[in-house]
């Protein structure tokens, strides 16, 4: 386990930090780490969208009720973004996730 976390780190710190063309890689290779085949065998759904009063907003994936997973770009400013997640994250009730990962 230890030695494909560090591989995935290592995958990470090679990224450009483009929030739409390396969040799917990503995140199949998230789920690879804890020995699945990737994000589609674990049961996970990516881009899921989730309509708010205001518009509909895409998760960049959501794992049933376990995690919520929003991918920012490379030097992004992290708070200014929780309002989103947490905005998706409540619009998900009464099968809202355990667990964010932003």
């Amino acid at each position: 386990m230890k030695d494909r976390i560090e591989k995935l780190v290592g995958y990470a710190l090679s990224l450009d930090g483009d929030e739409k063309g390396e969040a799917q890689v990503f995140c199949d290779r998230f789920f690879q780490v804890f020995g699945d085949g990737g994000y589609k065998e674990a049961g996970a759904t990516l881009e899921f969208r989730i309509k708010t009063k205001r518009k509909t907003n895409f998760a960049d994936l959501l794992w049933g009720n376990r995690v919520l997973i929003e991918i920012k770009k490379k030097g992004a400013q992290l708070p200014s973004h929780r309002t989103q997640i947490f905005d998706c994250w409540r619009k998900l009730r009464p099968d809202q996730p355990k667990y964010l990962l932003v």
